[in-house]
């Protein structure tokens, strides 16, 4: 039935469209509204309302042919709410109507019914019937009588010589006292002394002393909006049937909702524990909301059951556990204030953990735990100590800041921790071995099973994928793939610390490659690489070779003096761990990217170029080596022909002369015979000789170094 005030509509088809409360149940549209102020409404996801023209909003509430209209009005002959004929036009397809008043006042349009609490009384309707004590708004236990708190036992023995289990309990504005509660659920129980109880209705009533619902069966909607239980209150093992609402409770002492099976939705919006609450192994097989709770006691939600989302955004915990709980859909944690400890070790949750925008003041304990969708902790604050071990398959950290010293245990995920704060030590560790859940008992010990997670996303080893304007001055990483992890406009980078001998970053591709320019024919020799080079490389019009790397990366390219800083920085920190050997790759690298660099001059990077052709930027032995003897057997060659005033010696006396001549200061050996050719290949061999021997050398002591 429509509300008091409700306008009840009819179209051409004579069929009625539901009515109900727009803009969420706001204020009333007037049924009087200036002409000057008509236009015809447009459909949207904003509902049904009005706008600042004065138009007549009407949007679908469940199905194409229901509107949603709540305006004031006057009843006709008939006794339904009406307004003005012709004034209100609604095609039921589209749910677009127009409001269209008539210049006239109308007997449609003449004072609206009266307002109260912002919403329209029908005179007409009869009211609730209330309790025979003046002020007392308790639901009357029979017709024109007394309410629970003020029957006399008479009146309540006979009340309770009516109720047969199973039966509705309507107690609503009404003050409760155990001692006649537990009277009314004993009456209610079946052969089993179990309350069967039907619809259950306890608006904004007020429970005293210790209530005690154990094993009673809500089998129809049950509702405690805006109750308050001064006392214990247990819900163990209960079962509710259909929708059970708690928004607005208010629990004074230790609440238990231990074993409880909820079979349809469940709500506690807003409500307030001031005391230790348990869902200690409770089953929630519709979605759950707890939005805007307060949890001022301890929480327990051990070994809990979630069938569908569940939903903690904008609650706040003083000391909370989820341990060993599972969640068959996403678990949201949005907003919440974690004051105490935050436990959530063995769960399982099979869509996505959202932690963003949460604050938590104390120590932290996530995991072991498996997420098989993924686990997003947007602009979160953790100022306590905090460890996370979880096998998912994408962990986003973006933005968010850890006071305190951070230790994550991760396996198969893409990790992103852009923009991250690290302000103590943490490290980031790749979890070889699935996790193992150590419960209160040893004979809980098991492997987590991880059938959660798609077999596509079961990687070998954690992909970081952005490292995006983090700081990373205290951030340690072990284990985790960096093939595809953008370091650019990332904070002291240089101190970033990579345990391991072999980081598994990208390579380059490798061997002889034939190019239409300058040089034709060059050999690739196989490095490690970072992202952005490949993404440079990749976006340049020979960089085909490279165009099947750097899945994931930036919208754009960065400029090649970027990715050389970067390889400048990822230098610095191997050389600042002792681990030069392992820093070559990145000053080749750093190298390349200097030579490719725009900001280069012209000279520069010839001298870069040179020094790359000879040595390989100081780390190709081979490369040195090999140009130091075709130096020494081509110059020899032609100084057998043209570098003697003589008939020259023997080709191999020449070559041990030039050789004996780069290695000493002065060079022994018949000199005099040697025309200004052959002079003038002797001096450059003793320049170039010791250059190129030196270049190699450097290059075999750069792989061996401690």
């Amino acid at each position: 039935m429509p509300p008091a005030g409700a306008l009840r509509l009819r179209d051409d088809r004579g069929l009625s469209c539901g009515c109900g409360p727009v803009c969420g149940g706001g204020g009333e549209l007037s049924s009087r509204l200036p002409s000057t102020q008509a236009s015809h409404s447009r459909p949207g996801f904003w509902g049904p309302g009005r706008s600042s023209s004065g138009a007549l909003h009407l949007g679908p509430r469940s199905l194409p042919r229901y509107h949603s209209v709540w305006v004031d009005g006057r009843r006709d002959d008939s006794g339904m709410l009406v307004c003005c004929p012709g004034s209100l036009t609604i095609n039921p397809g589209t749910a677009v109507g127009s409001f269209l008043p008539c210049s006239n006042a109308c007997m449609h349009h003449s004072p609206t019914l009266p307002l109260k609490g912002g919403r329209a009384v029908d005179p007409n309707a009869k009211p609730r019937s209330t309790c025979s004590i003046k002020e007392c708004p308790g639901t009357p236990l029979l017709a024109e009588e007394s309410c629970l708190e003020h029957a006399p036992e008479s009146q309540f023995e006979e009340f309770l010589k009516t109720l047969q289990s199973g039966d509705s309990l309507t107690l609503r504005d009404t003050q409760i006292h155990a001692v006649r509660f537990n009277r009314i659920l004993k009456a209610l129980g079946d052969d089993e002394k179990v309350p069967q109880i039907g619809e259950a209705s306890f608006q904004r009533s007020r429970f005293h002393g210790p209530i005690n619902f154990w094993n009673a069966s809500f089998n129809a909607r049950s509702s405690f909006p805006n109750c308050t239980f001064e006392h214990g209150v247990s819900f163990r093992s209960c079962r509710f049937s259909s929708r059970a609402n708690f928004t607005g409770a208010t629990f004074r002492r230790h609440s238990n909702f231990a074993r409880a099976t909820f079979l349809d939705r469940l709500s506690l919006w807003g409500a307030r524990f001031d005391a230790e609450v348990s869902f200690f192994e409770a089953h929630m097989q519709g979605r759950s909301k707890f939005e805007n709770c307060t949890f001022s006691d301890a929480a327990r939600f051990a070994g809990a059951k979630f069938e569908e989302r569940v939903n903690f955004k904008g609650a706040c915990f003083e000391d909370v556990t989820f341990e060993g709980a599972r969640f068959g859909g996403g678990l949201s944690l949005i907003g919440i204030r974690a004051e105490g400890r935050f436990r959530i070790p063995g769960a399982t949750i099979r869509g996505t953990l959202n932690v963003s925008e949460a604050q938590f003041l104390s120590s932290v304990e996530f995991g072991p735990i498996v997420c098989g969708h993924e686990i997003v902790a947007h602009h979160s604050v953790w100022d306590g100590r905090t460890r996370i071990s979880a096998a998912t398959p994408r962990m986003d950290l973006s933005w968010t800041r850890f006071e305190k010293s951070l230790k994550l245990d991760i396996r198969h995920a893409e990790i992103f921790l852009d923009g991250v704060m690290f302000e103590e030590p943490t490290s980031v560790t790749a979890a070889t071995d699935p996790f193992r859940y150590n419960g209160s008992g040893s004979e809980r010990s098991s492997v987590f099973a991880e059938d959660c997670i798609p077999e596509s996303a079961q990687r070998v080893a954690p992909l970081l994928a952005s490292l995006h304007s983090a700081d990373l001055s205290n951030l340690s990483i072990s284990g985790i793939n960096l093939a595809e992890c953008r370091f650019t406009k990332s904070h002291n980078l240089e101190k970033l610390r990579i345990d391991g001998d072999d980081a598994p970053f990208g390579h380059s591709p490798s061997g002889w490659r034939c190019s239409r320019s300058f040089p034709w024919i060059s050999y690739w020799s196989n490095r490690k690489v970072i992202a952005e080079e490949r993404h440079w490389r990749s976006s340049r019009k020979r960089g085909y070779e490279w165009s099947s790397a750097g899945q994931g990366q930036a919208p754009e390219a960065p400029s090649a003096d970027a990715v050389a800083q970067v390889y400048r920085s990822l230098r610095r920190a191997r050389e600042e761990s002792k681990n030069e050997p392992r820093s070559g790759d990145f000053y080749y690298g750093e190298m390349e990217m200097r030579k490719n660099s725009t900001e280069t001059s012209s000279a520069d990077r010839v001298v870069i170029w040179m020094y790359w052709a000879v040595s390989g930027y100081g780390l190709r032995a081979s490369r040195a080596f090999t140009v130091l003897l075709l130096l020494l057997l081509s110059l020899s060659s032609l100084a057998y022909y043209v570098g003697f005033a003589d008939p020259p010696p023997g080709y191999g006396v020449i070559v041990l002369q030039y050789v004996e001549s780069m290695l000493t200061i002065r060079g022994e050996g018949p000199v005099a015979r040697l025309n200004t050719v052959g002079a003038s290949i002797r001096v450059f061999l003793k320049i170039a000789g010791p250059i190129l021997l030196g270049l190699g050398l450097l290059a075999i002591r750069n792989r061996v170094k401690r």
